[in-house]
């Protein structure tokens, strides 16, 4: 390689590296202790931009498909480690409610794609989530999204009404709770 190359090459594979060591990081440094306080709500709903992604069979998903009904739009990868704490619990949470009113929408952003994220289902007998991906990770920047696991809670507008940076345990007395609230139960 030259080094013409290397320059060229030089800030992907510094976001490559960043996406690596930030969670090992996080891991090593800070607890591994899930959130189970509710997600704090915003004053007002705020305007989501619109982003596509893929669904297990590789057709365009947009946010329109979920309108009418509240949505968790959680962000995710296979090598995270916080993320790989908190997906039993989401997928346990979908059983709570019913899709019709409270869709949980779990976003791999893995460059890998539909693969690494369909064996991570397997491995951890995640049956109960559909199966989403953007290997571009466009939805990430689209959704100012600062880092894995990050979770948007919309209303039935399609509106960010509550966002949690970090991981959670989403099948909380506390969290299942305060989601019922929101859902009007």
């Amino acid at each position: 390689m030259t080094f013409a190359q290397f320059q060229r090459f030089a800030p992907l594979l510094i976001v490559a590296a960043g996406f690596v060591l930030v969670p090992l990081v996080v891991h090593r440094f800070f607890p591994e202790e899930l959130r189970t306080t509710m997600i704090e709500l915003r004053a007002a709903p705020a305007t989501v931009a619109p982003i596509a992604f893929e669904d297990d069979a590789g057709r365009k998903i947009t946010l329109e498909r979920f309108r009418g009904r509240f949505v968790l739009l959680n962000l995710w990868a296979t090598w995270c480690p916080p993320c790989k704490a908190e997906m039993p619990s989401l997928n346990a949470l979908a059983a709570r409610f019913p899709a019709t009113e409270l869709s949980i929408v779990p976003i791999s952003v893995d460059e890998a794609g539909i693969g690494a994220a369909r064996r991570y289902y397997a491995e951890y007998r995640l049956d109960r989530l559909a199966l989403y991906v953007d290997p571009s990770m466009d939805a990430m920047r689209k959704l100012a999204a600062v880092g894995i696991p990050t979770t948007l809670l919309l209303d039935r507008e399609g509106r960010e009404i509550g966002r949690l940076v970090g991981a959670a345990q989403w099948d909380s007395p506390a969290i299942v709770e305060g989601l019922a609230r929101v859902l009007g139960h």
